[in-house]
């Protein structure tokens, strides 16, 4: 058998790993090297998988969805070479072992301490001819394309590389009697009591639930501790003819013990020499026939080990990635959060640890580790975890306690001087490093757009990844940077705050921090309404936009009179200036307004249908006067000695919020440079066969695509992997969202009940920018449902980000499930002075359409005044 190319068998080299022989095979592969009864087997390996999977991408290319691609998985052809060397393989083990077989599948994620994907796997049992077993094979491959499995690593938040199958084909052992063996109680987690599951006839009895028994045993003497009889009435046999049936139990034997004292030294000590080669508790599959006790399988005991108990969050993150990211954007999250993280705490000359993640992918969806945060901020002595989880804004932080560790503060102090030290000059220069940048950036900028990158050859395309990735990374840091002063700064200012003014010192640091030119996000909707008030002061314009569709207006605006093309040329100028966003901007495969203009064209018309629209600059001024009239009392309530001291402190937050805004608006577009290079690369590859749109590419990552286009990538693997990524994200959006925060034990999730409206009809969030309206509910999920929005209605949305802030200024107030009082939506709202409530748990599901409520933007409540 060693000369098979797919095949290797249980006595080969140890040398194949997890990777080649999955989790089984390679579990089983180790027990028969250290000499333990294991069935005849060998594994047809991964690399099989992968050439069978492979041709079944490149003979159809498009799949309508994972049960379609499950089912041509099942019924795929095997090459000729792949084939035979399996048949090959059963009958010199046949020759040995006799004539029956067992095929179960061993997935790279099956059987190991993180997961053990129990009650997933495939198994086929009594195999007894060709056709059998080659379909056997199949569907432990196909079974790897079910939802469950499909979603069962999402649940890991550290799990990044996607399942491959082997699978397992071993001697069918016709047990007397069989069952498994727990080498610790999976229930209680006790290391001093072995469990066992016990029943007659083949495992599969216990496996699919019948009535078995359970016994207790002592580790140390093997003794039966207790025992649990059970009326076993069935037993499942093999079939003559392949298969397996349920038969009766002879009365005699339904309620006689399958384990005695005897048997049970036996598994006792079949279990803890398992347990001894692996070196920790262990879940062992056994089989006694023939008065020999066998071993089928063992994996990692995953249940009953008390894992650690992370309460995660998304808040924050999750207003900048609502939903599933793709694999694309996903390579630019790992590699950025950590360091962002590292950075802004570094300024505060805290550690964060290498074993820390902080940032996690679960179901697809973006989540903060809170109790890793918490313990990174809790070097800080003035500042407590409860006191960063308020400014970050959500719930969880009464789910801390306990799951986190309290890092010394030794560091913070000795370096406190410094710090100060650093942080100062910080302040007097980041301006000045920003000015420089914004020089490169713009030339950056010009030179990128002037290139066309239909043009660029294979080589080029690389040169202007690596100089796209050098700008992002410089653009990154500076963006860390203020957001690091910034919070700085904000924390410093609320505790001044709270001790001048009190009670009120939340309403007063948020009008603080309105008012501020140059906030980029708030800039779209503004040049849209001034747009739409040049328009109002002429009707045949205004009746002329508002009637044509959207996706004929700016080519009817082209070729119209003077004043449409006046406007044509203005909604031009506005995508040059605000073209690189998009709704979910952060991610990537998103297009971008300069590629599809229609949410602020639809935006431009529902402005210029309103009968009454604001005057921009009148806004802008309100808050500004609301922004020093704030400033007067805050420092009024300042002991004149400090007065300047905190004036030039909130001076300089105030300039760290206006940057942090203006970076945060350029990683966007360095997002959309990015956007146009894997667009491009994709062109390629689609031209090269390997894909079959341009936006495939978003399914694998920078780094994947930079090797393919320097001929370092194995080009014949990525169709899989984006077939594979594919499937996974379509199984992953088809889930339910997560609450926006839970306890995560090992991989079980647990959260509060659902919010309720009680009697009092008041639902309370956070307060996000200040104000009082009254309207209808509009509940909006995705800003492609704008119509929904009448002018002075209730947007109530799951997030809103940059891509949404145009409905602010239709909407008499703004409610989202996500967000805090730093958030982009909250800085949007107080720009353009509309109330918004933030961070209330499932409102849109409290909330229905037509409801009439109340939103108090400054106590951060909402008052249900009428229900449907």
């Amino acid at each position: 058998m060693t000369s098979f190319r797919y095949i290797v068998p249980l006595t080969g080299d140890l040398g194949f790993g997890r990777p080649i022989l999955g989790g089984k095979g390679h579990n089983l592969q180790r027990l028969v090297h250290e000499n333990f009864h294991v069935p005849g087997s060998f594994v047809i390996t991964t690399e099989a998988y992968r050439e069978v999977l492979r041709g079944l991408v490149r003979a159809e290319r498009t799949w309508k969805g994972i049960e379609e691609f499950g089912k041509a998985v099942s019924a795929v052809a095997l090459p000729a070479q792949v084939e035979a060397e399996i048949v090959r393989a059963a009958e010199a083990l046949k020759t040995i072992t006799g004539g029956a077989l067992v095929v179960r599948s061993s997935a790279t994620s099956e059987d190991h301490a993180q997961g053990s994907m129990a009650g997933q796997a495939a198994s086929f049992m009594n195999i007894l001819t060709e056709e059998e077993l080659l379909d056997s094979v199949r569907r432990c491959w196909a079974s790897l394309f079910g939802r469950e499995g499909l979603t069962y690593r999402s649940r890991h938040p550290g799990t990044a590389d996607l399942p491959e199958m082997a699978v397992v084909v071993q001697q069918l052992v016709p047990a007397h009697r069989a069952g498994v063996i727990f080498t610790q109680d999976p229930v209680s987690g006790d290391a001093d009591r072995l469990i066992v599951s016990a029943s007659w006839g083949l495992g599969e009895t216990v496996v699919a639930g019948r009535a078995s028994d359970t016994v207790a045993i002592d580790r140390r003497s093997g003794a039966i501790l207790e025992a649990e009889i059970a009326n076993k009435t069935e037993q499942q046999l093999p079939r003559p003819e392949g298969g397996t049936v349920v038969e009766t139990v002879p009365p005699l034997d339904a309620k006689r013990p399958v384990v005695d004292e005897l048997f049970a030294k036996r598994l006792h000590e079949l279990a803890l020499r398992v347990e001894r080669v692996f070196g920790v508790p262990q879940d062992i599959e056994w089989a006694e026939w023939g008065g020999r006790l066998y071993l089928l399988q063992a994996r990692p005991v995953t249940a009953g080990t008390r894992p650690r108990r992370t309460v995660w969050s998304n808040t924050n993150v999750g207003e900048a990635l609502p939903g599933v990211g793709t694999p694309f954007t996903w390579g630019f999250i790992r590699s950025f959060s950590r360091k962002g993280l590292v950075h802004a705490f570094k300024g505060l000359g805290c550690k964060v640890p290498e074993e820390y993640p902080i940032v996690g992918n679960i179901r697809g969806r973006i989540y903060m580790n809170l109790s890793e945060f918490m313990s990174v901020s809790s070097q800080v002595p003035f500042v407590t975890p409860d006191t960063l989880q308020r400014l970050a804004g959500g719930g969880g932080s009464e789910a801390l306690p306990g799951t986190y560790e309290a890092l010394p503060r030794t560091r913070f102090l000795m370096r406190f001087p410094l710090t100060a030290v650093t942080q100062l000059l910080a302040r007097t220069i980041t301006p000045a490093r920003i000015a420089l940048w914004s020089q490169r950036f713009k030339a950056f900028s010009r030179e990128f757009a002037a290139r066309q990158p239909a043009t660029l050859s294979r080589q080029e395309l690389v040169e202007w990844w690596q100089r796209t990735h050098d700008v992002f990374e410089e653009t990154g840091t500076l963006t860390l940077e203020c957001s690091g002063e910034f919070l700085m700064g904000y924390l410093l200012t609320s505790m001044a705050l709270r001790l001048a003014v009190g009670s009120r010192s939340g309403q007063v640091e948020r009008e603080l921090f309105s008012g501020l030119s140059g906030i980029r996000s708030a800039e779209p909707g503004l040049d849209l309404l001034r747009m739409a008030r040049r328009v109002h002061q002429i009707p045949q314009l205004r009746k002329r936009v508002a009637q044509l569709p959207v996706s004929e207006l700016l080519a009817e605006l082209a070729g119209g009179d003077p004043e449409e093309r006046s406007l044509h040329s203005a909604f031009e100028a506005f995508l040059r200036g605000h073209g690189h966003r998009a709704a979910r901007e952060a991610e990537i495969s998103e297009p971008r307004w300069r590629e599809d203009p229609s949410f602020p064209l639809m935006m431009l018309q529902r402005y210029v249908e309103s009968p009454d629209l604001p005057d921009p600059e009148e806004m802008v001024r309100r808050r500004i006067e609301d922004r020093e009239k704030a400033t007067r009392l805050a420092a009024s309530s300042i002991t004149p000695a400090l007065r300047p001291l905190f004036l030039r402190l909130l001076r300089q937050t105030q300039e760290a919020a206006r940057l942090r805004e203006e970076m945060r608006n350029a990683v966007v577009h360095t997002l959309g440079f990015f956007r146009t290079l894997a667009l491009e690369t994709g062109r390629h590859m689609v031209s090269s066969g390997l894909i079959t749109a341009d936006d495939d590419v978003f399914f694998l990552d920078r780094l994947e695509l930079l090797a393919w286009l320097k001929g370092t990538e194995d080009a014949g693997r990525l169709p899989l992997l984006v077939v594979m990524r594919k499937l996974e994200h379509e199984a992953l959006v088809a889930l339910p969202d997560l609450p926006q925060w839970f306890v995560l034990e090992g991989d079980r999730i647990h959260s509060d009940e659902h919010a309720e409206v009680q009697e009092g009809r008041t639902i309370t969030g956070l307060a996000g920018s200040p104000g009082v309206a009254t309207g209808r509910v509009a509940i909006v999920k995705d800003p492609s449902e704008q119509q929904k929005v009448a002018a002075g209605d209730i947007l109530v949305a799951p997030f809103t980000d940059v891509g949404w802030t145009p409905l602010f200024l239709v909407a008499g107030a703004v409610v989202t499930e996500l967000g805090g009082p730093l958030s982009h939506s909250c800085v949007v709202a107080r720009e353009y002075g509309v109330p918004a409530v933030v961070n209330i748990k499932d409102v849109t599901r409290i909330l229905q359409d037509g409801d009439i409520v109340t939103v108090d933007g400054t106590r951060g409540v909402i008052v249900l005044k009428q229900s449907l």
